[in-house]
């Protein structure tokens, strides 16, 4: 199962759908803002504000919502993020 959320009227909704994140990825190859940060996470990088943390752990804070923060996985330099969220 995968938990998916989105903004709708300036909320967030969650959906939950049985498919794994493998196969979303796939399918949303095509787009080139959806971008599978971290094992356990896929964003839109248009909806990403900022990048915080340090080379141990970055996360991710979202424009709507400044209170959530989306892990990012340690093979990524802040660099790279920077240039994917560019």
């Amino acid at each position: 199962y995968s938990s998916i959320y989105y903004f709708n009227q300036d909320k967030i909704q969650e959906q939950l759908i049985r498919i794994s994140l493998n196969k979303i990825e796939k399918q949303l190859s095509y787009c080139k803002t959806i971008f599978r940060c971290h094992k356990s996470y896929i964003i839109n990088t248009k909806q990403v504000a900022k990048i915080t943390g340090n080379a141990k752990g970055y996360k991710l804070g979202l424009k709507k919502n400044l209170n959530i923060y989306i892990p990012v996985s340690r093979k990524f330099s802040k660099k790279e993020l920077q240039k994917l969220l560019a």
